[in-house]
C-alpha cells in the first residue's frame, strides 16, 4: 500500500510561512567532560520560541555565526535534530553530513552522528570565528510531497472524524478524510471502490474496519513515523573531542576548557489540517 503523491502539492511546504531565531550555546567542562559529549540544553525555551507547539517543527536551514573555543583540539558541534523520531531518518544535507572521528572498543571510526545526534560542524582548535557559514539545508526533505500532504497528521488525528461500528465490522468516516484518498489511490489492491461505497448524510462512508485500521498502519509506519521533526523546544548541542589523555595540552585533566557557537535556525512547521470536524 502507497500513500497518495500528488503533483500539486510539491510546493505546499515552500510556500508555507517560515521563521527564524538565533540561539547561542556555550560549554564548559575538562577534557574528560568534552571527551564523552558535553550535552548543553536548550534553556528557557519558551523564550526562544514563545507558546507555540513546536514539537513538529521543521527546520530549514542552519548557519554558524560565530564561533570559539579555547581547547587544544577539534570540538565537533552536533545537535539532536529529528528528535521526534526513533529512526535514523534519511535526510539528506545539503551541505553533506559532517563526519568525524570517533573512539569505540574497537577502535577508530568515522561517524556523521551517535546516541540521536547528528554532526553539523567542527570548531579548530582555539577557534574565534565571526564568518557565517551554513552547517545544514535539508531540501529534500522541505520538498517532500508526503510532509505536504501528511505533515499535519499525527496516529491521534488519524482517528479523528469517524464513528466507529466495530460490532459490525465498519467505521463511518469522513468524506474528507485524508485516509480515504489513501484508500482511493489503492482501490485495486484494498479491493473497495470509496465512491461507490454507501453514504450516510451525504457526507460519512462506509470502511470495513480491517481496511481503515490496515491503512492508518500503513501510514504511520510509512511515513508518519519517518517525518523529520524536531521538537525546537527540546534541542540540545553537544560538543564532543578525542579522548581526553590524547590531548596535546598540558595537564588537560585540570584545565576548564570553553566552548561557544552562534547557529541561527530556519524553521516552520507543516500546513494546518484543512479538515472538517464531527
Amino acid at each position: 500500500m502507497m500513500p497518495v503523491d500528488e503533483e500539486a502539492d510539491a510546493t505546499a511546504m515552500t510556500g508555507n510561512a517560515g521563521k527564524q531565531t538565533r540561539i547561542l550555546f556555550e560549554a564548559r567542562g575538562t577534557a574528560e567532560d568534552f571527551a564523552t559529549g558535553l550535552v548543553v540544553n536548550l534553556g528557557n525555551a519558551d523564550a526562544v520560541f514563545g507558546n507555540e507547539n513546536t514539537n513538529r517543527g521543521i527546520i530549514s536551514k542552519i548557519t554558524m555565526r560565530s564561533a570559539y573555543s579555547d581547547c587544544s583540539e577539534p570540538v565537533t558541534v552536533s545537535l539532536n535534530l529529528f528528535n521526534n523520531s526513533s529512526e535514523e531518518l534519511p535526510v539528506q544535507n545539503k551541505h553533506g553530513w559532517l563526519h568525524a572521528p570517533q573512539n569505540t572498543d574497537f577502535g577508530t571510526k568515522m561517524v556523521g552522528g551517535s546516541n540521536g545526534f547528528k554532526n553539523v560542524s567542527t570548531l579548530l582548535p582555539y577557534a574565534n570565528s565571526y564568518t557565517s557559514v551554513d552547517v545544514y539545508n535539508p531540501e529534500d526533505a522541505i520538498n517532500s510531497r508526503y510532509l505536504s500532504q501528511y505533515g499535519h497528521c499525527t496516529r491521534e488525528s488519524l482517528r479523528e472524524n469517524i464513528v466507529p461500528f466495530k460490532n459490525d465490522g465498519y467505521y463511518l468516516v469522513d468524506q474528507a478524510h485524508v485516509v480515504l484518498n489513501v484508500i482511493k489511490a489503492n482501490w485495486d489492491s484494498l479491493g473497495i471502490d470509496v465512491d461507490n461505497e454507501p453514504k450516510f448524510n451525504g457526507r460519512y462512508v462506509q470502511i470495513p474496519c480491517n481496511i481503515f485500521d490496515r491503512v492508518c498502519e500503513d501510514l504511520e509506519r510509512q511515513v508518519l513515523s519517518k517525518m523529520p521533526f524536531t521538537d525546537l523546544k527540546n534541542l540540545k548541542c553537544r560538543f564532543s573531542t578525542k579522548k581526553a589523555k590524547e590531548f596535546s595540552a598540558e595537564n588537560p585533566m585540570d584545565t576548564t576548557y570553553h566552548a561557544v557557537v552562534e547557529l541561527q535556525l530556519h524553521y516552520q512547521f507543516p500546513p494546518e489540517n484543512k479538515e472538517v470536524t464531527v
